[in-house]
């Protein structure tokens, strides 16, 4: 799968798991090793440094090539996807609730084409500028992913899930 087609299903995944009420947090922006939404190319790249040696919660990317997916809307940071393998979910779920305890995780069954059943874990939180989703499932059951993605961001996808439904 590209990198475009990956960062494209993500946002998706993230607006459909954040059509639900996430937990919002007050008085601080939500940021992910000091990233933050609207940030310039040249901050972001400042606070990343080497991304190849970029981590969360000591846990590295599934794409060595690409570990962090940024997207920019007019100069500014829209959109921070990170990718991991899901054995490592329980460590960037403990990293993440410790920096933000409010945090909303909620659990459900997911079934793979064999018929197994796994168990999907969405941890949601927002402020009034981004939201931050993490899901065990994101790609396939091999793939975690946790997404910054700004409320412009989100409500544009929104809209356009919307509007999907209603062409039938």
């Amino acid at each position: 799968m590209t990198a475009t087609a990956r960062s494209t299903i993500g946002v998706a995944l993230l607006a459909l798991v954040c059509l639900s009420a996430p937990a919002q947090v007050l008085g601080q922006s939500l940021d992910i090793k000091g990233v933050r939404i609207g940030m310039t190319e040249a901050e972001v790249n400042e606070r990343i440094g080497n991304a190849r040696e970029f981590t969360i919660g000591g846990v590295t990317s599934k794409n060595p090539d690409r570990p962090v997916g940024l997207k920019y809307h007019e100069g500014k940071l829209d959109y921070l996807a990170f990718y991991f393998d899901a054995k490592d979910f329980s460590r960037v779920q403990e990293a993440v609730k410790d920096k933000y305890p409010s945090i909303d995780c909620s659990s459900s069954t997911v079934t793979n084409a064999m018929g197994a059943k796994f168990e999907q874990v969405t941890c949601l939180i927002a402020d009034s500028e981004s939201s931050l989703g993490l899901r065990r499932f994101s790609l396939d059951i091999r793939t975690s992913s946790i997404i910054l993605t700004s409320k412009r961001l989100f409500d544009e996808m929104s809209k356009r899930r919307a509007e999907t439904k209603k062409d039938i």
